[in-house]
């Protein structure tokens, strides 16, 4: 179930196994999760599976989350690769409008956008 906090877990370990079969099942949880925490680690599960077209889909449309560490961890994951043009310039244009959600954004920099590293992502699985 998408709503389970219990999935919270089983994204994690999808996350690690790093399985290209599961790019599929953890984009979909990290669009359609009604908790944000499922949500938040579905983008960092998708860490290094950018540049492929439903996880990619997936982190853009996580970067209009509502919840701060879903967004930041979706920015984050973009951030882990070189992407095309038009990627660079999505996420660019989402740190303009929301300047307060993308502090820290800025360790290293890339293709124009200052990009925080990948150890700085937030990590909701010890919080309630």
């Amino acid at each position: 179930r998408r709503d389970d906090v219990a999935a919270m877990y089983l994204v994690q370990a999808l996350g690690r196994i790093a399985d290209p079969s599961d790019t599929e099942r953890l984009s979909d949880w990290a669009r359609a999760a009604t908790d944000w925490r499922i949500r938040s680690e579905a983008m960092v599960a998708l860490a290094g599976r950018e540049l492929e077209p439903a996880a990619r889909d997936a982190l853009l449309a996580g970067l209009d989350d509502p919840m701060e560490h879903v967004a930041m961890n979706a920015a984050t994951a973009l951030a882990g690769s070189a992407q095309p043009p038009s990627v660079l310039g999505r996420v660019e244009s989402w740190i303009e409008r929301n300047p307060a959600r993308s502090i820290g954004v800025g360790s290293r920099r890339r293709g124009g956008v200052r990009w925080r590293s990948r150890s700085s992502r937030v990590s909701c699985s010890r919080r309630s």
